[in-house]
């Protein structure tokens, strides 16, 4: 019998507990996640995808179970041959359709025992302990959906067309995609409020990586000159005659974020940005120019304090460059603020709403409300997915 671990989930409130500590390589363990709050319908599987610290990803089909309202994950040896911070998704379908999906993370302590042992390359985990004549089924049904893939893109490449065939479905408090279609389109969006929360008082933003609509005006303020740039960056000149920083207040739902965009060299003593976890506690999260990750427990309106010197410091056309992501998005190249709001109608759909490409991120300002995004997606990147997942293996394409 495996140990378990048990994961509460509610999807419709900001309940759950999702930091799960597990051992490298140990794969006597089972994650076993109660749906509190929705019922399961019958003939449901599901599926785990994870990614490991180095970026690679697993993703699961095997020695996955459901029964009634749990979920039991059986953890393959490929999702934990890496220590440290390794988010998880697992999405529920019923046939090719996602029913609902849920994320968390689990922090892999390093295995003392196996500290030597050497760390293989990445693999989908259903291939595990299949024979070769499965292996090389498998290998054939991939290599043909690329193939059917690449006819639909070279029939309908001319007329923009081509992602129009491959749907990405998204669901969560905050949503993001990094592979939508570089052809603009409207992806249906829908939003699930609490009991009693009308959908029309609700106001969704679209946007791009970056979620911080930089509102600082160009100033200067204690011996510092900021010139804020169209593209949101800041140009900082002078000596700071006592601390001085630029605030800014956020909305932001319950989740994980990176704060960056800190000149490199930056320091507490010296130049930041930082994210203000609690003022009377004096709680600070600094990024001193490697970004900073931080986590908001409840959705409520937060306090960002940019380009923040101390008293004394000299600086000249220095460059500032802040971007508020969520935290799964793992490339942290300066993009300027894209965005747009819109109102849900009454029944929570939202219409009007346009894509962007290649990276989109949808939230609300409601505290318990559930996005839900279906969308169109890049032809060519699930082609490279498709195929590193055989070339990983060994297989040819």
């Amino acid at each position: 019998m495996k140990a378990t671990k048990q994961i509460d989930i509610y999807l419709t409130q900001k309940r759950n507990v999702r930091l799960i500590d597990v051992i490298q390589y140990d794969t006597g363990i089972q994650l076993v996640f109660t749906l509190k709050d929705f019922t399961i319908p019958s003939g449901v599987t599901a599926t785990l995808y994870v990614q490991k610290p180095s970026g690679k990803f697993v993703y699961q089909e095997s020695g996955i179970t459901v029964s009634g309202n749990t979920v039991t994950v059986s953890l393959h040896n490929q999702a934990i041959t890496e220590h440290g911070k390794v988010p998880y998704q697992v999405s529920l379908k019923s046939g090719s359709d996602v029913i609902t999906t849920f994320t968390g993370e689990m922090i892999v302590e390093k295995s003392l025992k196996d500290a030597g042992a050497t760390e293989s390359k990445t693999v989908i985990a259903a291939y595990e302990a299949k024979t070769a004549e499965q292996i090389a089924q498998i290998e054939a049904a991939a290599q043909a959906e690329i193939e059917q893939i690449q006819n639909l893109h070279n029939t309908y490449a001319t007329k923009n067309e081509a992602a129009n065939a491959i749907k990405g479905y998204l669901s969560g408090a905050a949503v993001f995609a990094d592979d939508v279609s570089p052809v603009e389109h409207s992806p249906v969006v829908k939003i699930n409020c609490p009991d009693g929360v009308d959908p029309s008082t609700v106001t969704v933003r679209r946007c791009g990586k970056n979620l911080l609509e930089n509102s600082a005006v160009t100033q200067t303020t204690n011996g510092i000159t900021f010139t804020v740039k169209n593209d949101g960056s800041i140009v900082c000149s002078g000596t700071a005659e006592e601390f001085v920083f630029l605030t800014i207040r956020k909305w932001l739902p319950a989740g994980k974020y990176i704060l960056s965009g800190c000149p490199a060299g930056g320091s507490q003593e010296t130049y930041s940005n930082i994210f203000c976890e609690d003022a009377v506690k004096y709680i600070y999260k600094f990024d001193t120019g490697n970004g900073v990750e931080f986590e908001v427990t409840e959705a409520s309106e937060c306090e960002l304090y940019l380009c923040r010197f101390c008293k004394g410091i000299t600086v000249s056309n220095i460059v500032f460059k802040p971007m508020l992501r969520l935290a799964s998005f793992t490339d942290a190249a300066f993009e300027p603020y894209n965005g747009a709001e819109y109102i849900p109608a009454a029944d929570g759909t939202v219409p009007g709403i346009t894509s962007l490409s290649p990276c989109m991120t949808i939230l609300t300002d409601t505290d318990g409300a559930v996005v839900e995004c279906e969308y169109n997606r890049d032809t060519n990147k699930v082609i490279d997915k498709l195929i590193n997942a055989i070339t990983f293996l060994g297989g040819k394409v």
